[in-house]
């Protein structure tokens, strides 16, 4: 079912690949030797531990709406928005991700606090949003 998706935000290591036996594809922790999950059409996504304004669960691959917050009423200036699309910035030591912005195609670290973010789609499912 392409509208599912495989949550995975755990530490232990997870095996993917094709099962020898029935030739399927599969996801698994390594400890269970014998066992396995079989997946059919879906995409493995990694969730990134953070919510949207509406409490989405926001993953890699997400496709989300960012509009920066006014952090200093004394400094007004014109809220930025922009869509992009959450991808992991670095080891999972340092827990940043970036933005690869739809209009200019540029990349840049992002910091969630500063931004109220809403997911509207994903690479997958939507990958109109991306285009002009």
């Amino acid at each position: 079912n392409k509208n599912k998706r495989l949550l995975y935000a755990g530490n232990e290591p997870i095996a993917i690949g094709i099962s020898e036996c029935s030739k399927q594809p599969f996801v698994t922790e390594f400890n269970e030797l014998f066992g396995h999950q079989e997946i059919k059409d879906c995409e493995i996504e990694l969730w990134i531990r953070l919510k949207d304004k509406n409490g989405v669960k926001i993953y890699e691959g997400d496709i989300v709406k960012a509009k920066e917050r006014i952090i200093d009423p004394d400094y007004p200036k014109e809220a930025e928005l922009f869509i992009a699309i959450v991808k992991k910035y670095h080891d999972d030591s340092i827990p940043l991700y970036f933005m690869m912005y739809k209009t200019t195609n540029n990349n840049d670290v992002f910091d969630f606090e500063y931004y109220e973010v809403e997911v509207i789609g994903n690479i997958h499912e939507n990958p109109e949003l991306l285009k002009g």
